[in-house]
């Protein structure tokens, strides 16, 4: 029994090595797909501080629009500039990767955003899909609407 326990300890340390480096592994291809998801976004806000409505579905799959009519969210995000003006600032919250095989393989990003707008400030959670090999688009959004100049708050809007 004492030769075992000795025999197990001497392969403890390659043992915790594999699983430090999986670990790192795994960890780097997360921070690359967030990497990949946060540049995504940042060209989106770039786009709608410049773009109307209609400029930003280019950063939507078509999965999203399966279940948005694009022009029901061009609407939308109308309303939303129409109702809180220009978006001023946007801050990183949180963010969360999932990774995928088989059917339906790929990664998924869902990110959360603090962005002030000039009458509203508003949470907006952004899932972001990227299959295998592929460039990653815009799969679901969510604004909640946490303070509106004149109006009450927590009012939100879902989309896909």
């Amino acid at each position: 029994m004492q030769r075992r326990s000795s025999t197990f300890r001497a392969g403890a340390p390659a043992f915790t090595l594999a699983v430090t480096l999986a670990a790192l592994l795994t960890g780097c291809g997360f921070t690359e797909e967030k990497n990949r998801a946060t540049a995504l976004l940042e060209r989106y806000f770039t786009a709608a501080s410049t773009s109307d409505a209609a400029g930003l579905l280019a950063f939507y799959s078509e999965e999203f629009f399966a279940a948005t009519s694009r022009g029901e969210f061009t609407r939308l995000l109308e309303n939303i500039g129409a109702r809180c003006g220009q978006r001023r600032t946007h801050r990183l919250a949180n963010w969360n990767v999932t990774t995928r095989v088989g059917s339906h393989a790929g990664s998924t990003t869902v990110l959360t955003y603090d962005v002030e707008y000039a009458r509203c400030q508003v949470t907006e959670t952004i899932t972001v899909f990227r299959p295998p090999d592929a460039e990653p688009k815009i799969l679901g959004h969510h604004f909640q609407f946490l303070r509106e100049d004149g109006l009450a708050p927590d009012k939100t809007a879902t989309t896909a």
